[in-house]
């Protein structure tokens, strides 16, 4: 996507004053000192654990990104339909719009936030018309139905940002003024929550419009899924269109759309088909979406690629209610397989898999099991052994341990593997910056009090004694901290590679009171710098040149020093490694 339109469409959701306001300046210090106050203040049932939990910790600011609504975009859809391959080229579409997240992993809060969900999440599945899933939604839909019903769905218009906070909680380098922001993890409960509430005031202002009997129709018909809701109507067009005003005036901010049909209707990925008095479902695939499976050449676990066509098989197998339609599409699954290069054996014995199991026992909801898991969690390498079969067969060692047994009990070891590097993480970075990029230096910070800017070898690149060149990745100076850096003797030239956690400039001070004063002289690279350079001014020259992307251990600061002497081979670095 080009920049500038990327940057345009952002701007456009927050330069809209009527859901968020421009911040001169944010210190998350003192938002989490605002949250300790309210704490203090109404947290008397909270434990000096949870408390710790949701104040100790280093805040970062949210990220804003935009998600395009790509299914949602008329020209899009225009070139999907056209398009003679899985990839089509649509040049800034007038049409498109974002989907607004406020990405705040580590902000102010995020540990609130996830204590709130914790805490509401048990009452979603209390709200009349929730909808957990798929197979939820399916074990709703009446075989029979009346012959003039029709198919109705409905979508709230930006739910999230448009909340009221009256209706809910007040939500908060941009203020949100209104609705809660998509990415905190209370998000989806809190407007579950809300709209439930909304949906009864909605079943009560029906009741005392039309009577009892039809606000207990809509209360027993009404589905919802998050923001998407779905009713089966037979009532008429003429209710409908009143049933909608009535829908559309319970709250200022809070719009529906509406979309019917009497013949078919999608809702998630269920297309749902009337027949007459008679209902049958399908899958639904949205335009965009171009069924581009795993490639069974990629590097994933054997297991994960030899289990992809009986899930997906299976899926069919779940949602289509026809055994005409659910033979095409299996027929179809097969195809789109053997493009991504599956054994046509696996996808045969996955398809028959699939179809061996019952269609009422996969519309059966399965009891969760209580057991708490403890995953076994490493990076996926085919050349690597597995291991997690020794761990599991030694837990018994561990369990004779008293508190490792209270620990285990009860419990569930699995094995789950974390992707390794792929393309699109390497091509690729989630980083957006309005501005030209510059290319990263080591600069001095200028300050007029520091003792390490003449020292600073500043530059975008270093080379190292024995020819190595070393281009630079991070902006960094006499204030960066957590980094690798080289030292250059200035009598002779030669290098010596050392790491530290604290800033470039306390390290400094060491360095040089150690080539100033013998008796702190604890490392070779003093006494040569003192013996060598000894007219010399300044004596010796710095350039931090690594730069760690999180806070490190100093066990891996050290190891990673290790692999750049190993590396560059600095001679001042001997006896040292």
């Amino acid at each position: 996507m080009d920049r500038e339109y990327y940057k345009s469409l952002c701007l456009t959701v927050l330069e809209n004053d009527m859901y968020y306001e421009k911040q001169q300046a944010h210190e998350p210090k003192e938002v989490l000192q605002e949250l300790s106050t309210i704490i203090d203040k109404y947290g008397q049932t909270l434990t000096t654990k949870e408390k710790a939990y949701l104040l100790s910790f280093n805040a970062k600011t949210s990220n804003f990104y935009g998600l395009p609504k790509i299914h949602k975009s008329q020209i899009i859809g225009d070139a999907c339909k056209i398009a003679g391959s899985s990839y089509i080229s649509v040049e800034s579409p007038a049409d498109l719009k974002i989907r607004p997240i406020v990405a705040g992993p580590t902000c102010e809060t995020h540990k609130i936030s996830n204590l709130l969900d914790i805490l509401l999440k048990p009452y979603i599945t209390k709200v009349q018309s929730y909808v957990r899933d798929t197979v939820d939604l399916l074990n709703t839909i009446p075989e029979k139905i009346n012959p003039e019903s029709i198919l109705v769905s409905f979508d709230v218009t930006n739910l999230y940002s448009n909340i009221p906070h009256e209706l809910g909680l007040t939500a908060i380098e941009w203020w949100q003024k209104l609705g809660t922001a998509m990415g905190t993890k209370v998000a989806p409960t809190y407007a579950t929550l809300v709209l439930g509430f909304l949906e009864e005031k909605l079943f009560v202002t029906l009741e005392e419009t039309f009577g009892q009997h039809f606000g207990n129709y809509i209360r027993m018909s009404w589905r919802r899924y998050l923001d998407d809701c779905f009713i089966i109507w037979d009532r008429g067009e003429d209710q409908l269109a009143e049933f909608f005003n009535i829908l559309n005036s319970m709250s200022p901010t809070l719009k529906f759309t509406m979309e019917s049909d009497r013949s078919r209707l999608s809702f998630l990925d269920v297309m749902i088909i009337k027949n007459g008095d008679r209902i049958t479902t399908d899958v639904f695939y949205k335009i965009t979406d171009t069924k581009q499976y795993l490639m069974f050449d990629s590097c994933h676990p054997r297991h994960i690629r030899n289990n992809i066509p009986y899930n997906l098989a299976r899926r069919l197998c779940t949602i289509i209610s026809d055994a005409e339609i659910l033979d095409t599409r299996l027929k179809e699954l097969q195809v789109l397989l053997l493009q991504r290069h599956y054994p046509r054996k696996l996808i045969l014995n996955g398809i028959t898999k699939a179809l061996s199991l019952d269609r009422k026992e996969l519309l059966t909801v399965k009891t969760q099991n209580l057991k708490n898991v403890i995953p076994y969690v490493s990076t996926h390498n085919p050349q690597n052994p597995e291991i997690y079969n020794v761990i599991r067969n030694n837990l018994p060692i561990l369990e004779e341990d008293p508190d490792m047994k209270k620990i285990l009990d009860n419990s569930q070891v699995i094995k789950s593997k974390r992707q390794s590097p792929n393309l699109k993480k390497i091509l690729t970075r989630a980083f957006f910056s309005s501005q030209t990029q510059e290319v990263p230096t080591v600069k001095r910070c200028n300050k007029p009090r520091c003792g390490t800017c003449p020292y600073i070898a500043g530059g975008s690149d270093f080379h190292f004694k024995n020819g190595s060149k070393f281009t630079i990745k991070t902006s960094m100076s006499c204030t960066s901290s957590n980094l690798i850096y080289v030292i250059i003797c200035a009598g002779c030239g030669e290098n010596y590679i050392g790491q530290t956690g604290d800033t470039l400039r306390h390290r400094m001070t060491v360095h040089r009171q150690q080539i100033r004063e013998p008796k702190y002289q604890c490392t070779l690279v003093s006494e040569h710098i003192r013996n060598c350079a000894v007219n010399k001014n300044p004596n010796f020259t710095i350039i931090p040149f690594y730069k760690f992307k999180c806070e490190t251990t100093e066990q891996e600061r050290e190891t990673k020093e290790k692999l750049f002497i190993h590396k560059y081979k600095p001679v001042l670095n001997a006896g040292h490694a």
